[in-house]
């Protein structure tokens, strides 16, 4: 068997063409198929030479292959896993970030407009200070080619508002910020893949807001049932969103524990096992 495990235009060309001997082929999808279908036809043509294909998400996938019935595609999804329940936590550094950050909301994302979103996030906070009256601060952890201008936007804020607001670069050991922080917040225009930054939270009972963007976070949290949906570049919904987790308490506590349910389809072991499955089945 050989796999384009990228999923990019070079790997797809590589597996297809049979420059490696397989009697099985397999594209990997790091998204939806319709991403890849939107953006070049030349996707489709060479998933029809490659015929199995691994996704992320299912979303507007029948779609697809209602309007391309000509194409026959073996596609399953399987989600990718997360190891991190099982990182150590040093119990100490977490008390120290509260020390430092008091209670925070937290966004991991790489700076990079309009695939990552701050800029949302950062307006939900200042509604959230002037609407509702709720002052938490917010801390970024990641960098990329938007940061500069994130931080110049954050400047022109009140002080009330900039002072509350962190830039800590990129992080090693990220377990110690989701179990410090009292929430994760993500934003996104343009749509994700499946966010890890998503199932990391679900691996530390993180409650969550982040915004409805296609594709990911709906097929990670539900209808609102892991954690709560909010409309895409609208900072008055996610603010509104935010502070119904902050208010509640039983709310927010029944997000704590439904993460544990939603994280067991992350898990290594059950994901080998579908894999395995998926293997046994290709065409």
């Amino acid at each position: 068997m050989a796999i384009a495990f990228s999923g990019h235009f070079n790997d797809l060309t590589f597996v297809s063409n049979d420059f490696v001997s397989a009697n099985k082929k397999m594209g990997w999808l790091h998204g939806a198929l319709y991403e890849y279908v939107l953006i070049s036809d030349g996707y489709l043509n060479l998933y029809k030479k490659i015929k199995n294909l691994i996704v992320l998400v299912s979303d507007g996938q029948k779609e697809v292959l209602t309007y391309h019935n000509y194409v026959k595609l073996n596609v399953n999804k399987l989600y990718n896993p997360t190891f991190m329940e099982n990182q150590k936590l040093n119990v100490e550094e977490v008390k120290n970030l509260r020390s430092n950050y008091g209670p925070y909301l937290l966004m991991v994302a790489r700076f990079s407009y309009p695939h990552k979103d701050h800029y949302t996030v950062i307006n939900a906070l200042e509604i959230l200070n002037k609407k509702f009256n709720k002052y938490p601060n917010l801390v970024f952890v990641g960098t990329g080619p938007e940061e500069e201008k994130v931080k110049k936007f954050v400047e022109q804020k009140s002080n009330n508002i900039a002072s509350k607001i962190f830039f800590l670069g990129n992080q090693t050991d990220m377990k110690k910020y989701y179990a410090g922080a009292t929430m994760l917040v993500h934003a996104s225009v343009t749509g994700e893949g499946l966010p890890t930054v998503m199932i990391e939270a679900l691996a530390n009972d993180l409650p969550m807001v982040v915004t409805d963007s296609k594709v990911g976070p709906r097929e990670i949290l539900g209808d609102n049932k892991f954690g709560l949906l909010s409309e895409v570049e609208n900072p008055d919904d996610m603010a509104e969103k935010i502070n119904e987790l902050l208010s509640n308490s039983t709310k927010y506590e029944e997000y704590k524990n439904t993460s544990k349910l939603r994280l067991e389809d992350f898990k290594p072991h059950k994901i080998e096992i579908q894999l395995e499955h998926i293997i046994e089945n290709l065409i």
